[in-house]
């Protein structure tokens, strides 16, 4: 399928001459577009089923982009789509690419989505509504046990793999509520050596000892977007995870990006006040969804916790 009509609505999939349009619709909106921007810049908007890759549903009004919803290689759909989101939903379920494991995007969006796809009797692996943040890079503020070099940051290295694996499968229990079955610390193996290999996750050190990580699971030249906080429980509440965000945030920073994006549920009141601390200020809702198999996938679509 290349087009779809609907009471005057055309949907169209979108194709790898395109990406400039996709940039300029969602550009305006990129605080909750950082998922669509980043994949589609890593690997282009051709769907063959590989990691990063999804179709990318768009609901045209004349030649102008008016809403998008990418549907990506593990079953999850985002969403920035003030427009038309009906349309997108309807196309997407009649294209049958592959099934609906997830929705994520602005809040009122993804409430809308969930309601057309009947989801709200639904068993859920997790459905929650989070704040929005964003930090211009150049506002952040850096943790007192970070600037006297009472704790060092740096990137993840191969030895590190084993702990911070172990790290991760932890995440994705306590965080995202996947079921603990036997693929899933090898998933989060395979999730750690490819976040290494791109230099997208850190690790803080106290005392020659990792305290505490970070990702970012999305990038573009001008953005990051800060998932996958972690601090083992024995070492909390001593600010590790405030400060292996600052590190990576201070990287992103000299290598040109401009702003930090997150986002963080009502409830999480330590990460609220840790975000804050950096600068963080909310800007408004963002929502996941996920149905799930019990193995969480990442998306790249991890909460920061």
């Amino acid at each position: 399928m290349t087009e779809r009509h609907s009471n005057d609505v055309t949907v169209k999939i979108l194709q790898s001459g395109d990406q400039q349009q996709l940039e300029d619709f969602v550009q305006p909106h990129i605080e909750s577009s950082l998922f669509l921007l980043s994949n589609s810049r890593r690997v282009g908007l051709v769907d063959t089923g590989k990691r990063f890759e999804g179709t990318y549903f768009s609901a045209m009004a004349g030649n102008r982009i008016v809403g998008v919803a990418a549907h990506y290689w593990l079953g999850n759909v985002v969403l920035q789509a003030p427009e038309q989101l009906p349309a997108l939903i309807d196309a997407i379920q009649a294209a049958g690419v592959r099934p609906i494991r997830g929705l994520l995007g602005p809040g009122a969006q993804v409430t809308r989505a969930k309601e057309l796809l009947a989801w709200g009797a639904q068993p859920l692996q997790l459905d929650e509504i989070e704040g929005l943040y964003v930090l211009p890079l150049e506002d952040l503020m850096v943790p007192e046990v970070l600037s006297s070099g009472a704790v060092r940051g740096r990137r993840l290295a191969v030895d590190d793999l084993d702990l911070v694996t172990i790290w991760r499968r932890d995440y994705h229990l306590e965080t995202l509520g996947a079921e603990d079955d036997p693929g899933l610390l090898q998933r989060c193996r395979g999730e750690m050596e490819s976040s290494q290999q791109r230099g997208e996750t850190w690790v803080l050190e106290a005392n020659g000892e990792l305290v505490a990580s970070t990702s970012f699971n999305a990038t573009i030249d001008e953005a990051v977007q800060v998932g996958g906080v972690w601090t083992p429980l024995q070492h909390r509440g001593r600010g590790y995870g405030t400060a292996v965000v600052a590190v990576s945030l201070l990287d992103a920073r000299g290598q040109g990006a401009d702003r930090a994006i997150l986002f963080t549920g009502d409830d999480n009141l330590a990460a609220r006040r840790a975000y804050a601390k950096l600068g963080f200020q909310r800007i408004g809702d963002y929502r996941i969804v996920l149905r799930g198999d019990g193995s969480s996938p990442r998306l790249e679509n991890d909460r920061k916790r």
